[in-house]
């Protein structure tokens, strides 16, 4: 067992919990792509609100990232014309309506010049090291031989 996972898991961060929207988001796209046309409605709804939380969670990456590996696993399937069906169509409303109202509570608080202003200055989406720097740092700290 890897110390570094137990530690990072009692930390206060959000990774944990981003980490566990995006594999919810998975989970039901799969339980709704294999289930019948009625259950999927509610599996591929339940993807798109794991895909909202994950959202309000970390930011984008929260439904860019499950989205990117469901569209990826549709190519390889060839069944893309699903990303346009009824049951998607329904989830991108529920991930809308997930994200929306945090979205517009805090831009009714902040104002609409202190928002935008708030993105430009953001530095959540720009990386201060190299890609391969995440991949090092990650095999180090979790190895179990530490």
């Amino acid at each position: 067992m890897s110390f570094q996972y137990f530690f990072e898991a009692r930390n206060p961060k959000t990774d944990m919990l981003f980490c566990l929207m995006i594999v919810l988001s998975l989970y039901f796209f799969y339980l709704g792509y294999d289930a019948n046309r009625r259950k999927s409605y509610l599996f591929y709804g339940l993807s798109f609100f794991s895909m909202g939380l994950g959202t309000l969670t970390k930011g984008p990456l929260g439904m860019v990232i499950p989205f990117l590996i469901v569209v990826a696993f549709l190519l390889k399937e060839r069944q893309l014309k699903i990303l346009v069906s009824r049951e998607f169509i329904v989830g991108y409303i529920v991930l809308v309506l997930t994200v929306l109202p945090w979205m517009a509570l805090f831009v009714k608080n902040v104002g609409w010049e202190q928002s935008v202003a708030l993105m430009k200055s953001t530095e959540v989406l720009t990386r201060r090291a190299p890609v391969y720097f995440y991949f090092y740092k990650i095999w180090g700290s979790f190895s179990p031989c530490q």
